[in-house]
């Protein structure tokens, strides 16, 4: 890609605790079967992969609503984001002030198109970068 920067917004990653280790903020949520008792984080990456910016929330919070305090204050004109920010209103927040790049998302009854599909393939070769942060 030949953008000059570009910033990719990561996926909140569990950090589970035992229940005496953990303070009052947190909260419980399920992932898949499992119920876990914690905090989630979220990272913020340059195209190199550095660290720019970092937010945790209690793990009951949902993922959509933290896409706005994550691009606040880049002045990268792409933001690259995972299926979880995939919302008309993350897409509108990146209007006029951003490129959208976060990957499409199919749902029930409407499959991806071909040239969606395309732009998921060549937006996940840079996104590993932020994935590298997690230790995935």
């Amino acid at each position: 890609m030949t953008f000059q920067h570009f910033y990719l917004v990561g996926q909140a990653e569990y950090f589970g605790f035992e229940q005496a280790d953990t303070g009052t903020a947190s909260h419980s949520t399920k992932k898949g079967r499992k119920s876990m008792l914690g905090y989630k984080g979220f990272a913020r990456t340059d195209e190199d992969g550095f660290v720019d910016k970092i937010h945790v929330t209690s793990a009951n919070v949902g993922e959509i609503p933290q896409f706005g305090t994550m691009i606040n204050g880049t002045k990268a004109q792409l933001i690259l984001a995972d299926k979880a920010c995939a919302s008309t209103a993350n897409r509108a927040a990146l209007k006029g002030k951003h490129r959208d790049g976060i990957l499409h998302k199919a749902v029930r009854g409407h499959p991806l198109r071909a040239s969606e599909k395309r732009f998921n393939k060549l937006i996940s070769k840079c996104r590993f970068r932020v994935e590298q942060v997690f230790g995935r």
